[in-house]
């Protein structure tokens, strides 16, 4: 899902920027060494060429990334990352191919030949074709799947994790059997979570090209699976699982179902604009593109995705929705009594909060949250999460003058429960490419828990809207947030009836028991 991929990207630009800023740190404190040095003659004769070392340096590490960032293809653990930097004229060379052009000479290091050799074979992936074969169309009535997954419970706990767990329990109470597949682990070990039996591949740690990576994937599948025989393989994106998991079912000879969940290019996209010119994208785009045509049933998490793939020439007659959905047993409003204490519990004060749990990132918009909250005064402002923009995050509400409450990172558990104490929650991402296309979901997890809430007016966002169920303002709009704000702050019947309606809505369409419902009809090859 797009949240998890931002999360996730998130994650990796903030170790980037970790890097950056101790190589700063690192450049600082030699810079300084160098002109205490310059107090001596021998030093003051070196210091020119020492200094110009050090900008070369820094040079050097921002056009590596660039590179990196450029030929990124949707690998897990990309090993491009952990490679030194090339000379600044090489990563030149290296980003002008990176982005369509050719190399003149041959790259001179390690680095620089790992990253011409992934360049080649993206392009020549692009002309030839994936080649994944198509699978074997749906054939009746599903008793087992085998779910394959890019990351799950128990070792990994976010929004994906918590979406496959909750679908494939659903799919479990409807019926079916239904595991999970998880590359890593050793191959064979499993885990129960609520009755959901998580299965670990055994993937070797081997990083090589994105072909050796997709085989050592499909073999490792195609070998645990022979003696479950599945009556069909279902595969959540990104496209590596969903080209390893094509290349199973038709070694098994079952049909493949393709969950697109979100799009890792577009999510980098939206913090790397300069990415959609780079060959890395074009090819995460045709990979997740060929992953969908080779299914028997395409899977899209809302009705953006399900446009997309079709304009990409995905046939319309295979694809079905399948959105975000909730816990029907968690469908229901606090008491007075119960958010009093979960007030309580959070430090909060007796005032209407308005709340946000998940990642503090830039791409959540909660520095208009923040300006917004300033001015609509008797409200206090609870930041349940962690991330890179949470220390600016602080600091801005304290010079607004903002009563607020930030938890930092909670367990899964803490972090749904905190909803009991929110009145309001605004979910009002910035107009980009990946809020523009992919539903986060936050607005279902708040609606399930009986909380009014807050839209941007994006094409993910609007149905969730209707009927009164959420209040809509334009992206990037504080002055709109504002006002939908006081309403819902300062006037509790009509923050409670639209918090019923979009509990009732939620109760009759977005149980995760209704959607694995659909889900079993669709596997059967219903309309």
């Amino acid at each position: 899902m797009a949240e998890d991929d931002a999360a996730r990207l998130a994650e990796e630009n903030a170790a980037l920027r970790a890097e950056i800023a101790r190589l700063r740190s690192s450049l600082r404190y030699r810079g300084a060494d160098i002109l205490a040095d310059a107090r001596s003659a021998r030093g003051a004769a070196a210091a020119p060429g020492r200094l110009y070392g050090l900008a070369r340096e820094a040079r050097q590490s921002w056009a590596w990334r660039s590179v990196v960032l450029s030929l990124e293809c949707g690998l897990p653990d990309d090993p491009l990352r952990a490679l030194p930097a090339p000379p600044p004229d090489e990563c030149r060379a290296l980003l002008r191919m990176a982005r369509g052009g050719r190399m003149r000479r041959e790259a001179g290091t390690k680095s620089g030949a790992a990253a011409a050799e992934r360049a080649a074979e993206l392009r020549s992936t692009l002309s030839a074709g994936f080649g994944l074969p198509p699978s074997r169309p749906l054939s009746g009535a599903v008793r087992t799947v085998a779910y394959v997954a890019h990351a799950g419970l128990p070792n990994t706990s976010n929004g994906y994790a918590v979406r496959t767990h909750a679908l494939v329990r659903a799919l479990n109470e409807a019926g079916l059997r239904t595991s999970v597949w998880l590359r890593g682990g050793r191959a064979g070990e499993a885990d129960v979570v609520d009755g959901v039996a998580y299965r670990r591949l055994g993937l070797p740690d081997r990083q090589g090209t994105y072909r050796a990576v997709v085989q050592d994937y499909a073999d490792a599948l195609t070998a645990q699976l022979r003696d479950q025989r599945p009556d069909l393989i279902h595969a959540a994106s990104n496209h590596v699982t969903g080209h390893a998991s094509a290349h199973a079912a038709a070694a098994l000879d079952v049909p493949l179902a393709y969950e697109v969940r979100g799009l890792w290019e577009v999510t980098r996209l939206s913090t790397e604009p300069s990415y959609e010119q780079a060959l890395g994208y074009r090819f995460q785009r045709g990979a997740e593109l060929a992953a969908a045509k080779a299914a028997a049933l395409v899977l899209a998490n809302g009705e953006p995705i399900a446009d997309l793939l079709a304009r990409g020439g995905v046939w319309r007659g295979k694809l079905r929705l399948l959105p975000n959905g909730c816990d029907a047993g968690r469908t229901i409003l606090p008491a007075p009594g119960d958010r009093e204490r979960a007030r309580q519990r959070l430090g909060l004060a007796d005032l209407p909060v308005i709340g946000f749990v998940g990642s503090v990132t830039a791409y959540e918009g909660l520095n208009e949250v923040v300006a917004a909250s300033a001015r609509v005064g008797g409200c206090q402002l609870l930041v349940v999460g962690d991330g890179p923009d949470l220390p600016g995050l602080r600091a801005m509400s304290e010079q607004a003058g903002v009563r607020a409450i930030f938890t930092g990172r909670l367990s899964p558990g803490e972090a749904a429960a905190a909803y009991e104490a929110i009145d309001v929650a605004p979910i009002v991402r910035p107009r980009s490419p990946v809020a523009a296309l992919v539903p986060p979901l936050k607005p279902i997890e708040a609606m399930a828990a009986g909380v009014a809430v807050i839209l941007s007016d994006l094409p993910p966002l609007r149905a969730l809207a209707g009927e009164g169920r959420a209040k809509l303002v334009p992206p990037g709009d504080p002055d709109a947030l504002a006002a939908a704000l006081k309403v819902l702050v300062h006037d509790p019947d009509a923050r409670r009836r639209q918090a019923e309606r979009a509990l009732a809505w939620v109760r009759a369409e977005r149980s995760w028991n209704r959607i694995a419902h659909r889900l079993v009809e669709a596997y059967a090859g219903a309309r």
